[in-house]
């Protein structure tokens, strides 16, 4: 008998080939079956991701210690010898203050779509993921130190469903601690047990995300509505199309493809696979974005109170731009003198985002995100059989579109 145990839905699931003696439909029968044992019915996606949240936030306290002695000192400072420093007599009581701002924000919780890439594209090159493992938070860690950062540029006071880093902390301590989440994640590269091609793999994998995604942050700064004409042109609406694009790409779709990437690195996949998986999750992440801008006008529920975040910050998205390609001549200019109007005033951005809503504008950016998501499943199965694996990459896909969670 063969058997496996699988991290997904109604976990844990049991797996097994037996032998199967009997009738079946009168018939009489001699075979090696699979047997297959949920314990419960399976459950939503979404209380898997609950599940994989649970390891995560275990993980957490590894590379973020609470505490401060002397092993917290050096989990922090990394695996190398640092005598010269000596570390043994730091001042722990200093790593409190410098942590707990990254801590906050991360414990706040959040989808753990990042994390669970990375193993789903280990599983599906072949090797089994560690459900324990560092690298669930891997990519969390760079989100969130993103997202910091990413406050403090644009003055959002919340995060989360509370204030944001730099209301609690300062401008200061948020750009610091949101910039040591871009590092303390080599931790996870040191520990990781890889070989040195694959931890050269994946630095390379990490550095680009890095680079490439400050390109995106830095395209971000140029979207102000203000940059647009009063009665912006066809040429003038496809020109700053493009940069969303690759904002959009360089920003989400990058990520994505980063942490796929690095799951197929570790799994130990070929050159093929690991290009597939970085492909489609590119694709995903972008998508990802693209709904989640048609979701900042309908927002999450009635009272959400950041629905029109992005028309009170003035900021021009594809659902902004794709309400203004609907329209022209009199209705663009209009259109266009509305969106100004939202720009820092609450209620005039809601008003407006009701307005681009029932355009249709919203349905019409998801219809464009799940087809073009569609095509990249079709090719991404032409590297990878049916599996469960697959089947969990086609699940968690609608889900990240859908956004009801």
């Amino acid at each position: 008998m063969s058997e496996s145990v699988v991290l997904y839905e109604g976990c844990p699931r049991w797996l097994g080939l037996c032998e199967i003696q009997g009738e079946v439909d009168s018939k009489s029968v001699d075979e090696i079956g699979l047997f297959i044992c949920t314990r419960k019915a399976l459950v939503p996606v979404d209380a898997f991701l609950e599940r994989v949240n649970g390891y995560a936030h275990r993980a957490i306290e590894r590379i973020l210690p609470n505490g401060t002695d002397l092993p917290d000192v050096q989990a922090l400072f990394g695996c190398r010898e640092y005598d010269d420093l000596c570390i043994d007599a730091f001042p722990a009581q200093c790593l409190p203050p410098v942590l707990s701002p990254l801590r906050d924000i991360i414990e706040r919780g959040g989808q753990l779509w990042r994390g669970v890439t990375v193993a789903l594209c280990s599983e599906l090159v072949g090797t089994p993921f560690d459900a324990c493992s560092d690298w669930l938070v891997f990519g969390e860690l760079l989100h969130t130190g993103a997202l910091i950062i990413d406050d403090v540029q644009d003055g959002s006071p919340i995060r989360r469903g509370g204030a944001a880093c730099h209301e609690i902390h300062g401008v200061a301590t948020a750009i610091n601690s949101g910039s040591l989440a871009y590092f303390i994640v080599q931790q996870i590269i040191e520990r990781s047990g890889l070989t040195v091609e694959q931890k050269a793999a994946v630095y390379g994998e990490y550095i680009d995300l890095i680079r490439v995604a400050h390109i995106g942050q830095g395209i971000d700064h140029q979207l102000d509505i203000d940059t647009l004409t009063d009665e912006p042109t066809a040429d003038e609406l496809r020109s700053i199309s493009a940069k969303i694009h690759y904002c959009d790409l360089l920003k989400s779709g990058m990520p994505f493809r980063t942490y796929a990437r690095i799951g197929g690195i570790i799994g130990r996949g070929t050159a093929q696979q690991v290009a597939a998986l970085g492909s489609f999750f590119q694709c995903l992440g972008s998508a990802f974005q693209t709904v989640d801008d048609a979701l900042d006008l309908v927002g999450l529920r009635d009272d959400d109170p950041k629905r029109g975040d992005d028309l009170r910050r003035g900021k021009t998205t594809l659902p902004v731009i794709s309400a203004l390609n609907s329209v022209s001549g009199e209705q663009r200019a209009r259109l266009i003198r509305d969106i100004r109007r939202a720009k820092n005033n609450g209620p005039v951005a809601l008003q407006v985002a009701q307005e681009i809503v029932e355009m249709g504008v919203p349905q019409r950016c998801r219809d464009q995100a799940h087809d073009s998501l569609q095509e990249a499943f079709s090719r991404l199965q032409q590297n990878f059989p049916d599996s469960i694996g697959m089947n969990i990459v086609r699940e968690l896909s609608d889900i990240i579109l859908m956004r009801h969670y």
